[in-house]
């Protein structure tokens, strides 16, 4: 297993996951905590504590690289449940880290917004212009009232706009899964897309998306990606890559989404669609989309057992000859429920057609994929695993891992290092107190999972962040930064 991440460690060794080929071979991950205490306790900005609140809980994050300068690293997150979106850039490859508050993004950094959350950040191909965007509302108990917010950076994520620009209205819809992307052909290019839902109970729900050629300054109108056939789906996780022939596709999963996935058929795969949409006109319009595999049913309860809240997640990105890649886990349904064993991984030139790239698989569930690819091709992925077998009782110990996984070869065979872990995945984030109050939430509602990310950082390297219980101090999360070789050849650097 690996260590305790208390400061800089190192985690454990790498060894051949599936297939043969690629023989086991020492690598030293280098993680270390990127976040830190709540620059805002204890008055939080004036601001009434939110649904998931706790201090120094951080949540949420992802992770930019500067392609013109890999040192050039940038990392959000969420701080506090709701309170803003926090940057912490670096100048050096992740040793050193600067604290960055984005201005007019929420109360807590001088703007209007009580809340701002569900960030997501790109480069621009050129390395000049870096996005942030947010899920932003007035209030801490929002009612279709929340806007999708975009922000930008000319300094590598040191310094931001003054105000950022708004791409979506408050028109009584819930907002969510807001993703920034950027061209790798155009530097002045990037897009986002969205989700806008009518409530909880999803009975109606529509992905857009908006494009800048000027940097940002101005975003095209926005347009329907996506509408799903019917109540009691979500369009989301949705990124927009452009492929080698030159067509904008726009990866995304539509699931079952009943509120808190209580619905009786949450759990039918054959609804839980792994989509691709096409564009060949910048955006403009899109094609009816292409079904890319199915992807596991979960996330969720069921009948008390808990089987990893949002691990069923997708992931998709471009390699730099202009292949797009996607990862999502897939079902074993162990006990009739959606238990991922499975990484597939699928690739394609046009976002048309789309094949087998490999897969990874797991002795227990799995889910949570992030997924990049190197200059050279060497394909990496970072996931979660838990060490059990079956869903469990909320309030049980859940021993879960985060690995690190590259193939040289196109995702046949896959060499894996374990990261961090094992640590209780079942709820680390609240204060004991009062049942029912946000100290006494069930452990259910406390994702320890829900965002991570991975980018390559030059020709040698992948760094990665994710979410762990806290080490620092009881009932905290922390967010980590790992930096990872590419391949053995670059173990020595």
């Amino acid at each position: 297993m690996g260590l305790a991440l208390c400061g800089l460690a190192t985690a454990g060794l790498e060894t051949t996951a599936t297939g043969v080929g690629l023989a086991a071979t020492t690598v030293s991950p280098q993680t270390s905590i990127v976040s830190v205490a709540d620059p805002f306790a204890p008055l939080d900005c004036g601001q009434p504590v939110g649904v998931l609140r706790a201090h120094n809980s951080p949540r949420e994050p992802v992770v930019a690289v500067n392609p013109a300068d890999p040192g050039n690293v940038v990392v959000t997150y969420i701080v506090d449940g709701d309170l803003t979106n926090l940057i912490r850039a670096s100048h050096d490859g992740g040793a050193t880290w600067q604290t960055v508050t984005v201005p007019g993004i929420s109360v807590c950094s001088g703007g209007a917004n009580a809340a701002a959350a569900d960030p997501s950040l790109a480069f621009s191909a050129d390395g000049r212009t870096l996005y942030l965007t947010s899920l932003t509302t007035p209030t801490l108990a929002p009612v279709g009232t929340d806007t999708v917010i975009v922000s930008t950076s000319h300094d590598g994520g040191f310094t931001w706009s003054a105000q950022p620009t708004t791409l979506s209205s408050v028109d009584g819809m819930f907002g969510d899964k807001n993703i920034v992307t950027t061209d790798p052909v155009r530097p002045a290019t990037a897009y986002v897309t969205f989700e806008r839902h009518d409530s909880f109970e999803y009975s109606s729900s529509t992905l857009f998306f908006r494009r800048t050629d000027d940097g940002g300054v101005t975003w095209s109108p926005a347009t329907v990606v996506y509408t799903p056939p019917g109540p009691g789906f979500s369009s989301g996780n949705a990124q927009v890559l452009r492929a080698a022939n030159g067509t904008l596709v726009d990866v995304f999963d539509r699931i079952i989404a009943c509120q808190l996935n209580t619905c009786a058929d949450y759990r039918v795969v054959e609804d839980n669609v792994v989509y691709a949409a096409v564009s060949t006109d910048d955006g403009q319009h899109w094609a009816a989309p292409v079904k890319i595999g199915n992807r596991t049913a979960g996330p969720g309860t069921n009948d008390g057992a808990f089987c990893g809240d949002l691990w069923a997640s997708i992931q998709a990105t471009s390699a730099p000859d202009g292949t797009l890649y996607v990862a999502y886990p897939v079902d074993a349904h162990t006990a009739d429920l959606p238990v991922a064993t499975d990484l597939v991984v699928r690739k394609s030139a046009d976002g048309i057609a789309w094949t087998s790239a490999g897969s990874l698989t797991a002795p227990t569930v799995i889910g949570l994929p992030a997924i990049a690819v190197a200059a050279d091709g060497t394909v990496a992925m970072t996931y979660y695993q838990r060490e059990q077998t079956a869903c469990s009782a909320p309030e049980a110990v859940d021993p879960t891992d985060v690995w690190f996984a590259r193939s040289r070869d196109g995702g046949r065979t896959w060499v894996t290092s374990e990261l961090a872990g094992p640590f209780d995945a079942h709820g680390n984030c609240f204060l004991p107190g009062t049942p029912g109050t946000v100290e006494g939430a069930p452990k259910e509602g406390c994702l320890v999972a829900d965002y991570d990310g991975l980018q390559a950082a030059g020709p040698n390297a992948f760094v990665g962040v994710f979410e762990q219980p806290g080490t620092r101090g009881q009932y905290r999360s922390d967010i980590v930064f790992a930096r990872v070789p590419a391949s053995p050849r670059h173990l020595s650097r």
